[in-house]
């Protein structure tokens, strides 16, 4: 979507006076993204590779007031719930650390990639200031992509 991601655009409607229902339909299974959809408002998530009918009798029940999970996310739901506790491992602030520590390992154009990517982007190419990634294998223009806050990713 070219202004915001799908959990973005669930918040934004489910922040109106009269908020809609709102059914997730996406090709990501990570539980976090499960858990961020449902924290935003959604009262379900299905995978696109849903057999249509399935698709048409999940929005009725969402319609209904029924949350609807696809089995995928409930059993990444049953994984995240029951997996060791978070305070059982190194804390949030060492966390942190190892991964900057990491990240300062990088080359900056490898930085950038890797932050970009822990934000959400969803561009697979390689430098953002190269002008030629925008042109297709074809040689038709593509839209740019990068970073949250770059053109090209809301």
């Amino acid at each position: 979507m070219p202004r915001m991601d799908g959990l973005a655009a669930t918040a934004a409607l489910r922040r109106r006076a009269d908020p809609p229902e709102v059914l997730i339909l996406t090709t990501f299974t990570s539980d976090g993204y499960i858990l961020d959809a449902l924290r935003a408002g959604a009262a379900g998530y299905m995978l696109k590779h849903t057999p249509p009918e399935q698709i048409v009798a999940a929005v009725r029940k969402v319609m209904d007031g029924e949350p609807v999970l696809s089995s995928v996310a409930v059993k990444q739901l049953i994984n995240a719930v029951t997996a060791p506790a978070a305070d059982s491992g190194p804390d949030r602030r060492t966390r942190r650390a190892e991964a900057e520590a990491m990240l300062d390992l990088l080359a900056p154009p490898e930085r950038e990639v890797a932050i970009a990517v822990a934000e959400g982007s969803w561009c697979t190419a390689p430098a953002w200031s190269d002008p030629w990634h925008r042109i297709g294998p074809g040689g038709e223009g593509r839209e740019d992509c990068g970073a949250p806050g770059r053109p090209g990713v809301g």
